[in-house]
């Protein structure tokens, strides 16, 4: 089965495939940012939107500068918490590259912690070790 989207306007469609057994697997939208960093089974290799081609994952040049952004529930040991756990995976996230914001209420730490990266598997095995976290709500 598949559907067109489109204006009705034009006559150029883009068509998407979706599974006809129910059973059968399939990556929810929201997961699109997870497949980039390595959480969930990458799609093909370029997608097609409004007919231009895209590529699914961005691509980097090693070494680079990474920010990333962690959030969890406000406690006065959460930037440090974050720190450590890029750390564990980059070797160094020095304390003077961390930066941390608060919610408008005060209930959540928003944690920017910038590193240099050395590989893709890197910055990977970090978006793996912040979604094994407990105390980690969301992270980019």
């Amino acid at each position: 089965m598949s559907f067109a989207f489109g204006r009705s306007s034009q006559r150029e469609t883009s068509a998407v495939s979706v599974p006809s057994d129910p059973a059968q697997p399939r990556s929810p939208p929201a997961v699109r940012g997870a497949a980039a960093a390595g959480l969930w089974p990458a799609g093909p290799a370029r997608v097609r939107v409004r007919g231009v081609s895209l590529p699914t994952t961005p691509t980097l040049d090693y070494p680079l500068d990474y920010t990333f952004k962690v959030m969890g529930l406000a406690a006065d040991d959460f930037p440090e918490h974050a720190r450590r756990l890029v750390a564990a995976v980059v070797g160094e996230a020095p304390a003077e590259r961390v930066t941390v914001r608060a919610s408008a209420q005060g209930k959540y730490h928003s944690v920017s912690v910038a590193v240099i990266l050395a590989s893709e598997e890197q910055r990977r095995a970090v978006y793996q070790a912040l979604h094994d976290d407990p105390r980690v709500v969301y992270y980019l």
